[in-house]
């Protein structure tokens, strides 16, 4: 093809026919520049089909971590909830005339649960890290975003606030106020604490641990509060990552 557009070239230039030659160099250039432009826009097509391929990629791994952090903070939920109920229910306990022992083994033990968000973010961690990986849509972008920096970083905090100003002196009220036992199940897969009250008479008269109760389960309902805020958030972006793999 060069070597026929050459002679082209060669005979007009013999020939003396510099007008028709200008015209025809004039039409050689426009004809490459629109075999660049044409490259230039396969190129580009290419190009985005991968990066479209790589973000919906992505967005399943994405999809994968969050649908993980969803039943995770679910069943967080869940042992909060028991742990306020039976922390409700022996505080009950507590203010009444009952004596019977029974029930509080495993109140205390319900109420001794302490769930930990171990949070899935590996794909969002790859997502920071390599600027490369593009979420096209900015809504979806800056919802990933505010879930992962703003509504799991909350659930972390405070988690560690419960850890370090009001787990600690429950624990402590434990082991000043209780025997404590362990068993561990018929299949040896787990350990049970058995915990009886030293001195029930003295335990409900027990300000301190009292006040402990109390604020463990003040602070487990704030958590809720903000957990179910997360949850109804997840929800949402979990449901609109799926509306955008389906596009």
């Amino acid at each position: 093809m060069i070597k026929f557009f050459r002679k082209i070239r060669q005979r007009l230039l013999t020939e003396n026919k510099f007008s028709k030659y200008l015209i025809y160099a004039i039409g050689e250039i426009i004809l490459v520049v629109i075999g660049i432009l044409i490259a230039l826009n396969i190129n580009n097509w290419n190009e985005n089909r991968k990066a479209q391929k790589n973000e919906l990629k992505i967005l399943n791994q994405l999809n994968t971590d969050l649908k993980e952090n969803y039943i995770e903070i679910k069943a967080i939920k869940n042992e909060l909830l028991f742990a306020n109920k039976a922390t409700e229910e022996l505080l009950s306990f507590l203010n009444s005339n009952n004596d019977e022992l029974d029930s509080i083994p495993l109140k205390i033990q319900q109420i001794d649960k302490n769930p930990i968000f171990n949070n899935a973010n590996t794909t969002y961690k790859n997502i920071e890290n390599n600027n490369q990986v593009i979420i096209s849509e900015d809504s979806l972008r800056i919802h990933i975003t505010l879930i992962y920096e703003e509504d799991f970083s909350n659930i972390h905090r405070r988690e560690n606030i419960f850890n370090t100003n009001f787990f600690p002196l429950f624990k402590q009220q434990l082991r000043e106020n209780f025997r404590i036992s362990s068993r561990v199940s018929e299949n040896y897969g787990k350990v049970y604490d058995n915990y009886l009250p030293i001195n029930l008479s003295q335990l409900k008269q027990n300000d301190i641990f009292i006040n402990t109760l109390s604020e463990i389960y003040t602070f487990r309902k704030v958590r809720l509060k903000f957990i179910n805020q997360s949850i109804d958030n997840l929800e949402k972006l979990i449901q609109d990552i799926d509306n955008e793999i389906k596009k």
